[in-house]
């Protein structure tokens, strides 16, 4: 059984992803996902949810799983590169009021021509992706310079922490 861990952040909620994968998850019992989704509407009836993970379950998700799927967060970059992992993401939409601005599909194009990270725009290509997720090959794990990645991470950390986000509109 395959192992897969769904992050939508933890600043805004991203119910249209959690939705996909959890209706996708309904039809293959032979993968089983785990997910920090937030504080979202939507409630999965077929992925193990949490709204917040805590740093050392999240960890452990992370270099135990067959795949990550994420928002098109640099959090959720750093976590596939670090532990070797596929990453498929799914950036949020402003037109569909789940964020401010466009910025993640700008990550997203930045990101697409990494090895090892896979981008969706909507449903059909994400189900296209997970149904395939087993032939997706991992990024390349960087010679890292140790200190330079905990910066990076402390960087994200404290934005996220210190950033306070704009309401949603209704």
């Amino acid at each position: 059984m395959s192992l897969i861990l769904l992050t939508t952040g933890t600043r805004a909620p991203f119910d249209r992803f959690v939705r996909i994968v959890d209706d996708w998850a309904g039809k293959n019992a032979n993968a089983r996902i785990v997910g920090q989704i937030g504080r979202g509407r939507y409630r999965p009836r077929h992925i193990e949810a949490k709204p917040f993970l805590d740093s050392s379950e999240y960890r452990a998700l992370a270099r135990d799983c067959t795949l990550i799927l994420s928002h098109a967060g640099m959090g959720s970059v750093l976590s596939a590169l670090e532990y070797g992992k596929p990453l498929l993401m799914m950036p949020r939409d402003q037109q569909l009021g789940e964020c401010i601005s466009d910025h993640q599909f700008g990550t997203a194009r930045r990101m697409a021509c990494l090895p090892g990270i896979y981008i969706a725009h909507n449903a059909a290509e994400l189900i296209r992706r997970l149904d395939t997720h087993h032939s997706l090959i991992a990024p390349e794990k960087p010679q890292k310079n140790t200190r330079q990645l905990e910066l990076a991470q402390f960087v994200t950390d404290f934005i996220e922490q210190h950033h306070e986000p704009e309401p949603l509109e209704s």
